[in-house]
């Protein structure tokens, strides 16, 4: 005998416990991967990618608590064409790092990923900007002493 399933009795996918599990996974292999690098250059990445896990496994235990009838009406993707223009963004992203250099690529993904995601104040977009390319310069050029992809004015 074969029992009809409806929708009071099938059990819903919730999105949020899977992309947490997406994103433990990511992290897992992440960490795994640090394994092979120097151990002084391992640390941080670990650190991140640790409390990235971190964070994951609380988005997961918190979303596990929702009930099916809170969850009926959530779609996965809101806006399906938002999300392939930001992931189109990021793959030209990773290709101007290689040919534009990381800083004029950064120069330019952010704002374009700011206003994509619907942020419209563009004092606001610059000055992050300019902040966040300062704050890597400070960290990684100038205290690591760590080579960057070369721009692409630099011979």
């Amino acid at each position: 005998m074969r029992v009809k399933e409806d929708s009071t009795t099938r059990a819903k996918l919730n999105y949020e416990v899977v992309a947490g599990l997406v994103v433990l996974a990511g992290s897992a292999a992440g960490f795994a991967y640090t394994f092979g690098m120097y151990p002084e250059a391992a640390m941080f990445p670990r650190f991140i990618l640790g409390f990235m896990a971190l964070l994951s496994i609380c988005m997961v235990v918190k979303n596990l608590h929702i009930s099916p009838k809170e969850d009926e009406n959530q779609k996965f993707f809101i806006c399906p064409p938002r999300l392939l223009l930001i992931l189109a963004l990021m793959l030209a992203y990773i290709v101007a790092v290689s040919c534009l250099g990381y800083y004029t690529s950064t120069l330019i993904f952010f704002p374009c990923t700011a206003y994509s995601l619907g942020f419209r104040n563009k004092l606001y977009i610059a000055v992050t900007t300019l902040l966040y390319l300062l704050f890597v310069y400070l960290v990684f050029n100038m205290l690591f002493s760590l080579p960057f992809p070369k721009e692409f004015f630099q011979p």
